[in-house]
């Protein structure tokens, strides 16, 4: 896709996207967030894509944060126009099931990447949190919503405001991450659970997703609840699902 981001589609039509600068501990510079957009915008125009998972090159880091090289001189207003926050809506809103497959530490701007995922596989030896604070700035590609969305206010601001980095078995017991994964397959952990998804029905689960993030954003749901569980009666895999579970039940 680009020089600093690598895209493959498997078989079965999912996007493996990989941070590829494992020198740099896969730091995501303005032109990797930008290769990032083009990917997600593909994604979504790409029938063919049934689901994305996120990783990065190496063992060291999925993205070891922002690079800092960058952001120690910038002109503070180029923060102000929200590039990297949209770009992460665009990723959390896409139609299609996304794991991040977290293969080492994912600090600050990784861990907002991880967070905008929908689901996160984590190999026992990651570490993941939000250092911003040290270095004097804050989470600002929504961050600290995700993170809140979570764990609540007061956990939130312990992780935020105290800078704590939480190891793998931490952040399963927060709900943060759904699963560990042997160090040396994340990728295949991070398949094997969306493949569960993914055997669900397509309409279906992108709508559930949809009705999912409008209520964490604190929404109120339940009209689009409503509408979106009677726009699955119309999708054509709800008649073969139900048929095929009814002959199944029959022939017990």
């Amino acid at each position: 896709m680009g020089e600093l981001l690598t895209v493959r589609h498997d078989p079965g039509g999912v996007a493996i996207v990989t941070v590829d600068r494992p020198a740099q501990r896969n730091a995501l510079s303005r032109a990797a967030w930008l290769e990032l957009q083009a990917v997600v915008r593909a994604a979504r125009s790409d029938d063919a894509t049934t689901g994305m998972i996120v990783t990065g090159a190496g063992t060291q880091a999925f993205a070891a944060g922002a690079d800092v090289g960058e952001l120690v001189d910038r002109d503070p207003l180029v923060a102000l126009d929200g590039l990297v926050q949209g770009i992460l809506s665009e990723l959390e809103d896409l139609p299609i099931p996304t794991v991040a497959a977290i293969n080492g530490h994912a600090l600050g701007g990784g861990w907002e990447l991880a967070l905008a995922c929908d689901l996160r596989v984590a190999v026992a030896g990651a570490r993941v949190g939000f250092p911003e604070v040290k270095l004097g700035i804050m989470p600002g590609a929504g961050g600290t919503q995700r993170l809140l969305q979570h764990v609540g206010i007061g956990r939130a601001k312990e992780l935020i405001l105290a800078a704590r980095l939480l190891d793998a078995d931490e952040a399963l017991g927060l709900g943060l991450v759904n699963r560990i994964a042997p160090d040396d397959d994340v990728l295949g952990a991070s398949r094997a659970l969306l493949d569960e998804v993914l055997a669900g029905g397509r309409l279906a689960v992108r709508l559930a997703k949809e009705v999912l993030n409008v209520s964490a954003r604190g929404g109120d749901t339940s009209d689009l609840e409503r509408l979106a569980y009677t726009l699955t009666f119309f999708g054509e895999e709800r008649t073969e699902r139900m048929r095929r579970f009814l002959d199944e039940r029959h022939e017990r």
